[in-house]
């Protein structure tokens, strides 16, 4: 598909997208990662692992998808769904330190 073919409105919404990306990336990238994890708590430092994990597999995954490439049959895709495992996880283990935050005041 040429890149006449694409309606303007989606590449408009695709790069308003990538920017708001940029945007919230641009604060964590304007330091090195040793800097920022060193004032995190373990959680949080899991939680920004995931994080750019995933945005990262997202990025590839509009990237092949954006030159016509199947992401359905790359290893991208398993690499998202095992992430999102990850996601999973850890909203549980958020979940099971609000409780026992409430536990513990209420006791």
């Amino acid at each position: 598909m040429s890149t006449e073919e694409i309606p303007k409105k989606a590449v408009r919404a695709l790069r308003t997208r990538i920017q708001v990306v940029k945007d919230h990336l641009e604060p964590l990238m304007a330091r090195p990662l040793n800097e920022t994890y060193s004032k995190l708590s373990m959680t949080e430092k899991y939680e920004l692992q995931v994080l750019l994990s995933y945005t990262l597999n997202t990025l590839y995954y509009i990237y092949l998808r954006g030159n016509g490439s199947d992401p359905q049959k790359h290893v991208v895709l398993k690499e998202l769904q095992r992430v999102q495992r990850y996601i999973q996880k850890l909203k549980e283990h958020q979940g099971k330190e609000q409780k026992r935050k409430v536990l513990v005041l209420y006791t």
